[in-house]
């Protein structure tokens, strides 16, 4: 009973914080909605959540499902295995963002592989825009369901992300696909992807 009371603080935020300081057994319940979405804007606001949250079995992340990043500094804030990402094996849902300055595809697998229940992804804003075959990228040895739906909006060069995306272990069967283009290396690509999830599309724009 107390934990439909909650459910109905979700868009409470204040309520829902001195909720947690009420109860052990309110914690759950609050912190499911406190930190259902997490935004990391700038590498300051991830070094504080690092701070603030130093063990991973502890952290609130495990109750994160929709995860925002924006911007390539905070991507690189951690280098080789983005070691953040580990506390939120629960996200389903990611955005990346950038606009300042181009993503690089390493970047993006990297962070997509690092979370095993990622259904959703988004890209918005500048990729790296080379060639195809200047972009070589480690792939991984495991990699999530991307099952739902593939959104990207105002990205140039995001052919070399998807060329890695669909050399990834599992595969890509997104349900969706809601995609702009602006050059033809990144049509192919597209192309390549709506032909890839033949088997699990429902729709395409």
């Amino acid at each position: 009973i107390t934990d439909y009371i909650l459910d109905h603080l979700h868009d409470e935020p204040e309520t829902l914080m001195q909720c947690c300081l009420v109860s052990r057994s309110w914690i759950q319940a609050s912190r499911k909605h406190l930190f259902g979405q997490v935004s990391f804007n700038s590498p300051t606001l991830l070094e504080r959540w690092e701070r603030a949250f130093p063990d991973p079995l502890n952290s609130p992340a495990l109750y994160t499902r929709h995860l925002v990043v924006n911007g390539p500094n905070v991507f690189a804030k951690v280098p080789g295995e983005c070691d953040w990402t580990q506390a939120f094996s629960r996200v389903v849902n990611l955005e990346m963002w950038s606009f300042a300055a181009p993503l690089l595809p390493s970047h993006v697998l990297k962070i997509v592989c690092s979370l095993p229940l990622l259904e959703d992804l988004s890209i918005s804003g500048y990729m790296r825009d080379d060639s195809d075959d200047a972009c070589p990228v480690s792939q991984p040895s495991t990699s999530p369901p991307l099952t739902g739906t593939f959104q990207n909006r105002w990205t140039r060069g995001i052919g070399p992300t998807l060329r890695e995306s669909l050399a990834l272990p599992n595969g890509v069967r997104f349900r969706n696909i809601d995609c702009t283009w602006y050059i033809e290396r990144d049509l192919r690509w597209i192309k390549a992807l709506v032909d890839g999830c033949a088997d699990t599309l429902h729709s395409q724009a």
